[in-house]
């Protein structure tokens, strides 16, 4: 932190410090959830010094990878998609986190892609991962977006509850999303 103190919140799209603060930055799960990722790159970008370098992780994807599935459980995905939709104000897709970059005008990049989950670095093929992407879910299907948006009832939202319950509980549950990795040198 420049001069030792602590800014304990500001925004992304305007940090309080001056150009050229910082050797490096890192953003992890960030970019996903805002309307204007490319604004809050520059201003990273702003705050770096020369030579200076951005780390990216985001989770930023339409693609779902779920075994076994079911119309409730895809219903569900489709209802979690419109969420952050709303919430963003842009489409919920794959950010090009590589020409997001280039863009905000780091000179050189380079990105990676590999499969984890809302909870963990890893894919949830394991019991005990598939139960915490599911209470994972949990939390946010019972959040009151859908209903106060009249996308779906209540009873759609119990019976998806359901289903998202039983299966974290299958033994044989799997689960993954692409996520995706990127450096950006000023």
């Amino acid at each position: 932190m420049p001069s030792g103190r602590c800014v304990p919140a500001a925004s992304i799209y305007r940090l309080p410090y001056p150009n050229g603060s910082f050797d490096a930055a890192f953003a992890c799960a960030v970019f996903q959830h805002l309307a204007a990722p490319l604004e809050a790159l520059k201003e990273l970008r702003r705050v770096l010094r020369p030579g200076g370098v951005v780390g990216v992780v985001d989770a930023s994807s339409l693609v779902i990878i779920r075994y076994p599935t079911n119309p409730l459980l895809e219903a569900w995905d489709k209802l979690h998609a419109l969420g952050q939709e709303h919430r963003t104000g842009r489409p919920a897709h794959a950010l090009h986190l590589r020409t997001l970059l280039r863009e905000a005008g780091f000179a050189r990049t380079q990105a990676w892609g590999h499969l984890g989950t809302e909870v963990g670095p890893a894919a949830a093929g394991t019991p005990e991962e598939t139960r915490r992407v599911a209470e994972a879910h949990l939390i946010l299907l019972r959040g009151e977006l859908a209903l106060a948006q009249a996308w779906v009832t209540r009873h759609e939202l119990e019976q998806m509850a359901d289903v998202l319950i039983a299966w974290g509980d299958a033994p044989d549950a799997f689960y993954a999303r692409p996520g995706f990795k990127a450096i950006g040198w000023v």
